[in-house]
């Protein structure tokens, strides 16, 4: 149990010995294929992931992953679950064709046992999305963020916490495409829910303003940035303790942006 909570935390180093340290006994006690020991495993796997112990932590997701394979099937969402954990490893790594393949079979796999529209089908859709983002395949990005923005605004209300996160993660790749205006929509509409639902100084909306006021800057809206970047300045260095990097963030971009107007 409290390797878990340390693991939630992410006292990752802490998790990883005593998960190593626990782990013998539950295979002596409880057997190795054991629903306990395999969750155990999987958790230490993600410990080692973490602390990037790369290779001590596919051979742990594989091990759960035969395993759970063995015994419920491919399909069954444990199994999947593994398979994902092998894909986000695989991600960590930089071994992205890898980590795409293996995702599009948990894709494929939570949509024939759950449905399109169910939340764990989303969440794969959205992370090998996710995957395509990192290899620039914007092309192939952009329907998936798309659909699951759609999906989860139907299900889920714009207000939850993954529906923003969507608005989020298509705001940005639609930045990166240099589709600025409609970025700025997307950003803008984020901001104003998280502002009414978190508050005015909650470091999260911070940081969307912060998002947004180098957007304005890409735009050359160099006055609507500076304003945001301004308010932003004020409220972190109100409400944030001295040193926390965030802080040192804002400011830089900050300078950045007044750079970029005296130069334009």
């Amino acid at each position: 149990a409290q390797a878990r909570l340390d693991l939630r935390q992410g006292h990752d180093e802490a998790a990883a010995k005593a998960l190593e340290t626990l782990l013998p006994s539950a295979r002596e006690r409880l057997g190795a294929r054991s629903d306990s020991t395999l969750a155990a495993l999987s958790d230490y796997g993600q410990a080692l992931r973490n602390t990037t112990h790369f290779d001590q932590a596919e051979a742990s997701y594989q091990e759960v992953y035969r395993a759970r394979r063995e015994r419920f099937g491919d399909a069954h969402s444990l199994t999947l679950e593994t398979l994902q954990h092998l894909a986000q490893l695989a991600r960590a790594r930089d071994r992205l064709d890898k980590a795409v393949e293996l995702e599009k079979t948990v894709v494929a796999g939570r949509e024939k046992t759950f449905g399109r529209e169910h939340q764990e089908t989303q969440n794969a859709l959205n992370e090998l999305a996710s995957m395509y983002q990192d290899q620039k395949k914007y092309d192939l990005a952009e329907p998936l963020f798309r659909e699951v923005l759609a999906t989860r605004e139907r299900t889920l209300g714009e207000r939850h916490e993954h529906t923003r996160n969507s608005m989020n993660n298509l705001g940005l790749l639609l930045s990166l495409e240099d589709k600025l205006d409609e970025s700025e929509a997307l950003f803008r509409r984020v901001l104003a829910i998280e502002t009414q639902l978190l508050g005015a100084d909650d470091l999260q909306v911070l940081i969307l303003m912060h998002n947004l006021a180098g957007l304005e800057r890409d735009r050359k809206q160099f006055d609507a940035a500076i304003v945001l970047h301004r308010e932003v300045v004020e409220r972190a260095s109100r409400t944030l303790a001295p040193g926390r990097p965030e802080l040192g963030l804002f400011l830089a971009g900050y300078a950045r942006t007044l750079h970029a107007q005296k130069h334009f």
